[in-house]
């Protein structure tokens, strides 16, 4: 499916510092864009919540209001909720087995996933992936 991802990377990096600041706690975002071509998706926005519905060191969602609104809000900017992105505490930035279920069943295009480690200096990485491919995208940035 798509193999590239456009994203702006100021936009990206203020989830990376939030991600760190909030570790050992997932946390997660809306991704909201647009479909640029077959290959490529460009995410116009990182949609974060008011407040979570669980977040542990495991597990983050959203209150079912909070998406349901979300929704409303990319149809009214012309755009749609492309995927999510999310933290991985002390793992790897690749799907596990839940995200990919959640991926399957919410049918998002995206998955984004930072992953989060370290002592004294907190270390990401960022990956996009595809539910339909074992390859991460290749990250542009805008």
């Amino acid at each position: 499916m798509f193999s590239k991802v456009r994203v702006k990377k100021s936009a990206l990096d203020y989830f990376r510092k939030h991600a760190r600041q909030e570790y050992p706690l997932e946390i997660q975002c809306y991704l909201l864009g647009n479909i640029k071509s077959i290959n490529e998706i460009e995410i116009t926005d990182i949609m974060w919540p008011n407040e979570y519905e669980i977040q542990t060191t495991n597990e983050v969602a959203w209150k079912r209001s909070e998406i349901d609104a979300l929704k409303e809000k990319a149809q009214l900017l012309n755009k749609r909720i492309v995927g999510t992105i999310h933290t991985h505490p002390n793992t790897d930035a690749v799907m596990s087995e839940q995200d990919y279920k959640s991926a399957i069943t919410e049918a998002e295009l995206l998955c984004g996933i930072v992953s989060v480690w370290g002592n004294k200096i907190k270390h990401t990485r960022c990956r996009f992936w595809t539910p339909t491919s074992a390859l991460p995208c290749e990250k542009i940035y805008i």
